[in-house]
Order: structure tokens, then sequence, then C-alpha cells
């Protein structure tokens, strides 16, 4: 088995790696003037199982007309696609992506492209075997997706709380692990108007549930603007103690209200994963937990590969 690494995901491979021990390969990225582009393997694949590592929410950079340029998530695509095309000698080629390209946008919706199904179609046509990822945002058989409520194992809660019907499947995984009550809110959005771009949550709610004097665990796969997970937290009365964990920090709008929560003794903690790279300020603060997920990868990539 042999690595290959986009720079934006050397500093986490190189955790994983510890506990897998395979060779990382070399490759080069080639830039042309005009915009296009290559890239050329360095070592030889042929008749080796091949596996590429890749965090397309961590834009790394590269040259274009003398200028600094951030790579975009849809040019990761195309990078994607070069260097699995380059290990088309390779004996099987497998994809570990933390937080699938577009896969929030996995409805199939009349007049609107559906870019995961395209993307997942598109990799599987190229050839690529298996396509790994962690606490994946929809189901989908061609894609082996893991839970990461083991890590939670011997921790102390007493209901575990999806923030909405979506993530209903994924609590009761650390339900079961963590042998507790579980619950989830319902929301609707307002599919007619587009801010920020996404649609507004037009409603929510849950099922009447006693969370008095409770230590509650809210999970969810991704954190981005965080309303929906400030909705759940708001929803739960009475509450000994409240955490949230997500698999993916984006925060894309900063800390602000969860900070407030954390004043107004609503929010306890904020556990999150290391498994795209996390931004300064989320380390920063205080009341942030990184859980570490290198081990656990590293022993789903062998069970995968093996």
């Amino acid at each position: 088995m042999k690595a290959f690494v986009f720079d934006n995901y050397k500093a986490k491979f190189n955790s994983i790696n510890k506990y897998l021990g395979i060779a990382s390969c070399e490759f080069e990225v080639i830039k042309f003037k005009n915009g296009e582009g290559k890239i050329v393997v360095k070592e030889e694949v042929k008749g080796e199982d091949v596996i590429i590592f890749s965090d397309f929410t961590n834009s790394t950079s590269y040259s274009y007309k003398n200028k600094k340029r951030y790579y975009s998530k849809d040019e990761y695509y195309v990078e994607l696609r070069r260097l699995i095309n380059a290990l088309k000698g390779s004996k099987s080629i497998s994809v570990f992506l933390p937080l699938i390209y577009a896969s929030r946008q996995n409805n199939d919706n009349l007049n609107e492209s559906n870019d995961y199904l395209m993307f997942i179609e598109d990799l599987k046509n190229l050839g690529v075997k298996n396509i790994i990822t962690i606490e994946a945002h929809g189901e989908d058989k061609k894609v082996k997706s893991y839970s990461l409520a083991s890590l939670f194992s011997g921790f102390n809660y007493d209901v575990v709380v999806s923030p909405d019907e979506g993530g209903v499947k994924r609590s009761k995984e650390y339900s079961k692990v963590l042998k507790t009550d579980n619950y989830h809110f319902v929301k609707s959005r307002d599919l007619t108007s587009l801010v920020d771009g996404s649609n507004p949550i037009r409603e929510y709610s849950g099922e009447n549930y006693d969370f008095s004097n409770k230590n509650i665990l809210i999970v969810d796969d991704i954190l981005d603007s965080g309303s929906t997970i400030v909705n759940a937290i708001n929803g739960i009365n009475a509450a000994k103690q409240v955490d949230v964990f997500v698999s993916y920090p984006l925060f894309t709008k900063g800390l602000k209200e969860f900070k407030k929560l954390v004043k107004d003794g609503k929010l306890n903690k904020i556990y999150i994963s290391d498994l795209i790279a996390i931004d300064e300020s989320l380390l920063k603060c205080e009341f942030i937990e990184v859980v570490e997920t290198s081990k656990y990868v590293a022993s789903i990539i062998k069970e995968v590969i093996k």
C-alpha cells in the first residue's frame, strides 16, 4: 500500500500514519502559464494498492500570473481527478476524504445540479474502489462512512440529542455507545428564500421531554453557521449540563453566539474532531476541546484496505 497526500492534509496524515505505517509517495502538481495543469507521479505504482488523502476544506495556495491564489473546492476536485488518472496503472485506488465535496447538497431536485452525486459517480467511473469518510452527511452505499461514537465510550451523559431529523441515525449510534436516551428536534426551512447561501430556518420544535438535571450531549456532523445547534441548545431547558460534539467544525459565523450561551450558563463545552484543519481561534477558545481521531482513522483504513 502506498499513500498519496495532497498538501492540504499532510499534517493530519503524518499523525494518522504513526498508526498506519505506510509509505508516502511524491507527486508534482504542475501549473501552466495559461492556468491549466497536470499531475506527475514520481514513483512506480503498477500493481500497487494506493490510497489518496485530501481535505477540501483546507485551502492551500499556488502561483498564477505571479500572484498567490488559493484553491477552491472545485479546483481540488479537478486535482483529485488528475491524480486518480495518473495512478491508473495501480492495482486499486482508495480515497480518504473528510467532509466529502458537496455532501450537504445531496438532494436530487429537478432543475438543480446534484454535485455530490456527480462527484461520487465520477470517482467510481475513474476507477476508485473505496471512498472512505467519517460521519457522512447523508447515506450512500457507494461511500464507506464510519461513526466517531466509540471515541465517547465511558463519557457520562443521560441523553444524546440530534439537532434535526437528518442526524437521528447518528445520534442513535452515540446513544448506543453511551447507553443513554435519544432525542431529536424537528426543523423546517423556508425553501423560497436564500440568506447567505442557505435557506433560513422557518420553524424549530421538538416533542415534550424532561431535560431537568440531566447531562446532555448534542451531536452533529457539520457546524457551519451554527444556527441549528444554537436552536437546539435554546430548546433544552433545566438541564444540568449541555455539551456539543461536531465532527466538522467550520464555524463560518464565528463564536459570538456560543460565547453568549456559555456566559448565560446554557452551554458547557463544545468538542470538535481534528478530521479537518482547525482554525486557530477555535484552538484558543477555553470551552472548545479537540477530540483526537488519528488512531481511529488509521484503524478504519486498515480495515477497509486489508
